[in-house]
């Protein structure tokens, strides 16, 4: 199942030229943005991780070598043969399959955080012999150089528990996902679709959470989390459908 294989490779990275309507995601009500989590959106990570899917559906392994950043090589592989091997072939199976025929993607958000670290996401869907499984990724992307290049080697994974993926929920669900991660949680966040929340981290439960507030409209929704740690971040997304 798609949505399940996107969450785990997901959680493996902390985890455009796609186009489409994915599953007929609605757009989030205007709620009034906190201040403090009113970051400018990212183009250039919007794109990065655009052209990361785009690499994925050719199983361009090279390309793909290019836009993950350094902590990531030393993890995944230096060289696009070793990158293959572990990594890289199941995001061009799985990730990739959102670029190819029966596929179809589309941006959720992205976001600048700071001179560090971005984080973007996208939702799409998958149909074939006449059944279509949808799914999201997000990813946090790490500025070296001058550049923007993906973090799949992260500090932190997450493990969503409510509203569960895929599945319906009411319009106004709590969000909790379970954060595991190899260093002290500096700072998180939490999204459903591009507008922010203001989220709790519970340092005993390791439990990210948020409420909506705000009746969201019938339809899917992504909900994207994000951690950040001293040396790293990490970055989650999945689905869930308003009834």
């Amino acid at each position: 199942m798609i949505a399940v294989l996107l969450l785990g490779l997901a959680g493996c990275s902390n985890d455009g030229g796609g186009d489409g309507a994915s599953g007929g995601t609605v757009t989030t009500p205007a709620e009034p943005v906190p201040k403090e989590l009113d970051f400018p959106d990212d183009e250039d990570a919007a794109k990065v991780l655009d052209d990361f899917v785009q690499a994925a559906g050719r199983k361009d392994y090279d390309a793909m070598l290019d836009l993950i950043s350094l902590r990531t090589r030393s993890r995944y592989g230096a060289t696009p043969a070793a990158f293959q091997q572990g990594a890289g072939n199941q995001l061009a199976i799985v990730l990739g399959s959102l670029a190819r025929e029966g596929g179809t993607y589309k941006p959720v958000m992205a976001k600048k955080l700071s001179d560090t670290f971005s984080v973007a996401a996208i939702q799409g869907s998958v149909t074939a012999k006449n059944r279509t499984e949808y799914g999201a990724y997000a990813v946090p992307l790490r500025r070296e150089d001058g550049k923007l290049r993906i973090e799949l080697a992260g500090t932190a994974s997450f493990n969503p528990v409510t509203p569960e993926p895929e599945l319906k929920s009411d319009g106004k669900p709590s969000i909790a996902t379970e954060v595991t991660a190899a260093e002290p949680i500096i700072r998180s966040f939490v999204w459903v679709d591009d507008h922010p929340y203001r989220a709790t981290l519970a340092p005993d439960e390791i439990l990210l959470t948020a409420d909506v507030r705000t009746q969201l409209p019938k339809g899917r929704h992504v909900v994207v989390t994000y951690a950040e740690t001293q040396s790293g971040a990490g970055a989650n997304a999945y689905s869930f459908e308003v009834g």
